[in-house]
């Protein structure tokens, strides 16, 4: 493998994690963000942070290549993610309504993210510990780093005395590397707001961990 080593997310990574989520999540970026895409990215990435505690990098040289950014939190409370989706709900709307995306049909899009975060909340399990973002370089997939950021991320759940670990993922996105890891698959729904988006139908899946 590559030498990589690994750090803690700063400030100054912010454009470079966005162009990993483009990467990532082309289609969604161009969607929501329109023109704005290098804007777009970043808002992905901002918002992902409101809701962690825990950060880590990959980096080859002073290059990034691949980031895994979730959440340790012993007292998880039902409220903190209602206030969270709140906020994260006003900003689109505002970004909406000021023409920020290419989105015609701004309702559309704030009622498929409404009926999400339901179906999000309804299937939720009871767990201290998600994984809210978890990106590899597509150039540097199949060489280890995936798995030794998840490793790390398990390991400080451990450390904080955390029973079972939560991620969502997609049916276009890196489900088989969940399951290779050991996540056990708990649900499966539609997803309104990632199906508008792509313009086609996506499922979302929550996994678990048992630690």
């Amino acid at each position: 493998m590559t030498d990589i080593t690994f750090r803690q997310y700063r400030n100054e990574d912010l454009h470079r994690c966005g162009e990993l989520v483009e990467d990532a999540w082309s289609k969604e970026i161009e969607t929501f963000s329109g023109r704005n895409r290098s804007i777009g990215r970043e808002i992905y990435v901002k918002l992902s942070l409101l809701e962690i505690n825990w950060t880590e990098l990959a980096c080859d040289s002073d290059k990034i290549v691949g980031f895994l950014f979730g959440s340790i939190n012993k007292h998880y409370r039902v409220s903190e993610y209602l206030k969270s989706f709140v906020f994260r709900f006003g900003l689109f709307a505002k970004m909406l309504f000021r023409g920020f995306g290419k989105i015609e049909e701004s309702h559309k899009f704030l009622y498929s993210l409404i009926i999400s975060e339901m179906k999000y909340l309804t299937n939720r399990l009871s767990s201290d510990a998600e994984v809210e973002m978890f990106i590899v370089d597509s150039e540097y997939r199949r060489k280890g780093i995936g798995k030794k950021l998840m490793n790390s991320f398990v390991e400080a759940a451990k450390n904080a005395d955390i029973k079972v670990i939560t991620v969502y993922s997609e049916t276009n996105s890196i489900w088989q590397f969940y399951e290779k890891y050991g996540f056990r698959k708990v649900a499966t729904f539609y997803d309104n707001f990632l199906s508008y988006l792509n313009g086609k139908n996506i499922s979302s899946i929550l996994y678990a961990l048992n630690l």
